[in-house]
């Protein structure tokens, strides 16, 4: 069962800039609707709640959104929404975003926000959750778990990290920042940046495995990344414990020199994101400073970046990816090194050969205990 997940995780790694390009015709049609029923334009904050991939997703999207749509925009984690509500205007819009659709503090957010007069948007892959129910508008991403699973979240991730860029386009068109070539340009490089996903996943499969296996399976290890690549380090960490069970931290860039530099030494792997951008300046002293520390350091960069330090390895994307859009190529390189630290230590992903483990997750994170798998063995979607 382990191995076929894990053949499963990878080749959605693989295949999962396609899927999600396939389903971008049907996303924008519903974006669509939204728009035409309610108007997007007249918004004054923007608030994108969810845990876990959901909330990395979120917080990834945040600079493109708000510069498209010159709104703040705000991820939360969606216990933490709770403390924001009080203040909470009609002129607000709060996406809440669970591919289950069965979240419960996420569901939490979207009833508490509604009641407030706030529009609210679900994010789901889960055709009959309960996040119909809970929100104004309920988006489907296309994207269905697959037997047997659960298979680590790849696909989803991006499937809810494109969907919230487009939706940042809607919101940029209607309240007049954007023009429609201008969002036609930044559509197309999205798109763009979906179809190198194959690319940078071919490129660094071997590589990434073969580190893996000349440093014994390394953990613990810490991501770094800054700006949008905050998400993509978070993201990291969640697919090292998903899949490997495998302890990552997460470090932001610059507070990698304040906190983790204590501890950087010969016997820590860290990971350094980076794309070029406005956190670029940043990239080359912290390298520098792991290495001369003796860390074994890891460089997720594009093509054309040398930041001019002896890494222990480097995984390339292409440039000319703008940095706000980045997380969709730079996630690869960390999701296939959870896949290869899976693989090379023979772990069952989110040890569900645990019985327990499995029945203790589905009661602590679902309303009424029930997972997108159990809702959709139940009551499969109407055709």
């Amino acid at each position: 069962m382990k191995r076929k997940i894990l053949a499963m995780m990878l080749e959605d790694i693989h295949q999962q800039g396609e899927v999600v390009a396939a389903e971008a015709p049907r996303i924008q049609e519903q974006i669509d609707v939204i728009n035409s029923e309610r108007g997007l334009g007249d918004v004054e904050r923007i608030f994108l709640v969810g845990c876990g991939d959901s909330l990395y997703a979120g917080m990834a999207a945040r600079l493109a959104i708000q510069e498209w749509s010159g709104t703040w925009v705000e991820p939360v984690e969606s216990l933490e929404f709770r403390y924001l509500t009080g203040g909470l205007a009609d002129t607000s819009v709060v996406v809440g975003i669970s591919v289950s659709g069965q979240v419960q503090r996420t569901l939490d957010c979207l009833e508490m926000a509604r009641e407030r007069g706030a529009l609210t948007i679900g994010l789901t892959g889960t055709p009959n959750s309960k996040i119909h129910t809970c929100a104004d508008h309920v988006i489907d991403i296309g994207i269905r778990g697959r037997e047997p699973g659960p298979v680590p979240g790849t696909v989803s991730y991006l499937a809810n990290l494109a969907t919230l860029y487009w939706l940042g386009l809607a919101f940029g068109l209607d309240a007049g920042r954007l023009a429609s070539d201008e969002a036609d340009s930044h559509r197309q490089a999205i798109l763009a940046a979906l179809g190198q996903i194959r690319d940078v996943a071919e490129r660094n499969e071997a590589k990434i495995g073969q580190y893996v296996e000349d440093h014994s399976a390394p953990q613990p290890l810490v991501l770094v990344g800054g700006g949008p690549n905050w998400a993509t380090a978070h993201l990291g960490v969640a697919k090292l414990l998903e899949a490997a069970l495998v302890l990552g931290v997460v470090q932001e860039l610059e507070e990698w020199v304040h906190e983790q530099y204590f501890l950087t030494g010969p016997h820590l792997h860290t990971v350094l994101v980076g794309a070029d951008g406005v956190t670029a300046d940043r990239l080359e002293p912290t390298a520098r400073a792991a290495v001369e520390l003796g860390a074994p350091l890891a460089l997720v960069l594009p093509d054309g970046i040398d930041l001019d330090v002896e890494a222990t390895a480097v995984w390339t994307y292409p440039s000319g990816v703008p940095e706000v859009l980045s997380p969709i190529v730079t996630a690869v390189p960390l999701e296939l090194l959870a896949y290869s630290l899976a693989a090379n230590l023979d772990r069952h992903p989110f040890d569900y050969d645990n019985p327990t483990r499995k029945l203790i997750s589905e009661r602590t994170i679902y309303r009424d205990g029930e997972s997108a798998e159990t809702i959709t063995r139940r009551r499969p979607a109407q055709t």
